[in-house]
């Protein structure tokens, strides 16, 4: 199961970096207006958000018990994402309630809502991306990071990832196979702000 989501993550990646190839670097820059991230930026963006999915399955993976399980609780406190229905001081009122709210939705709703971004949610200022990065760079980054990924679930593939547990208000309850899943609809969400903001 967790090879067939890494085969997808990585055609995935292999499509964001196709998007990119060709873009000079004022079509990098280039906002397509005010308040919104330039192709750059969103690729950044991509990056920083694996960064933070790649350390969670590494806390998954060392917090593995001798029955090969892990479980990890996660709030906004460590991962601050916001609906942005709510001010970040309700945050810590809302926990509890989405927490459930999540436990009662199932993956698939989840996943829609995420791909589609009906529920918008302000990014954790962690994830937030930096600007002006030059391409050459953005492109290296983002062939290394797809690599280091593999190779820790490489590394670890005597792991039954379905028993890896991951949980966040917002993100829901996952495994880390639909962990996985969360990080490549994320990417893919963005692809579409890509190829409208490279064109």
């Amino acid at each position: 199961m967790v090879q067939s989501e890494l085969t997808r993550y990585k055609s995935v990646r292999a499509k964001t970096l196709d998007l990119l190839s060709g873009l000079s670097q004022e079509d990098l820059d280039r906002a397509p207006g005010p308040g919104r991230w330039s192709v750059g930026e969103i690729a950044d963006h991509v990056l920083r958000v694996e960064d933070f999915y790649r350390r969670e399955f590494s806390e998954l993976i060392r917090k593995v018990d001798a029955s090969g399980a892990a479980r990890l609780q996660r709030g906004f406190a460590d991962f601050d994402v916001r609906p942005r229905l709510f001010p970040r001081a309700f945050l810590p009122l809302i926990e509890l309630p989405m927490g459930l709210a999540n436990l009662a939705t199932p993956p698939g709703v989840r996943e829609f809502l995420m791909k589609r971004a009906i529920l918008p949610a302000d990014s954790p200022g962690s994830v937030r991306p930096r600007h002006g990065r030059p391409g050459g760079e953005l492109h290296r980054d983002l062939e290394g990071s797809l690599e280091r990924t593999l190779e820790l679930f490489e590394r670890h593939r005597h792991l039954d990832f379905r028993r890896l547990i991951h949980s966040h208000p917002l993100l829901g309850r996952n495994d880390a196979v639909g962990l996985l899943r969360l990080m490549v609809l994320h990417e893919e969400r963005h692809q579409a702000q890509i190829a409208a903001a490279g064109g």
